[in-house]
């Protein structure tokens, strides 16, 4: 096995794919996702433009039953009061979605 320097920026490593534990839906046990965004609304108070606009973050959610398994999800992306347990995976019905006035 080729024991290459990790600590070198550029270092060349080969992983067998076959050696890794795949991840699965935590819900449904499928193991394929697709990419999902996570959004915040940005005031136009703090914003560079002083203009409204959308801050993304990318996650997976499972391809078979949406589920967002907790380890995909960065807890300080939201407030406390959004989820009830630390230890929870998100949900929709987990998020709580302000309603945007309209113009």
């Amino acid at each position: 096995m080729d024991m290459t320097d990790l600590s070198t920026p550029n270092a060349q490593v080969n992983i067998d794919p076959k050696s890794l534990p795949d991840i699965m839906c935590s819900e449904c046990g499928n193991a394929t996702f697709v990419p999902v965004l996570f959004l915040k609304k940005v005031s136009g108070l703090i914003s560079k433009t002083g203009q409204e606009g959308l801050l993304p973050r990318q996650t997976f959610a499972c391809n078979n039953c949406g589920h967002v398994n907790p380890e995909f999800v960065d807890r300080n992306w939201f407030h406390k009061s959004t989820l009830s347990d630390p230890t929870d995976a998100i949900e929709s019905s987990d998020i709580e979605v302000p309603e945007i006035e309209s113009d």
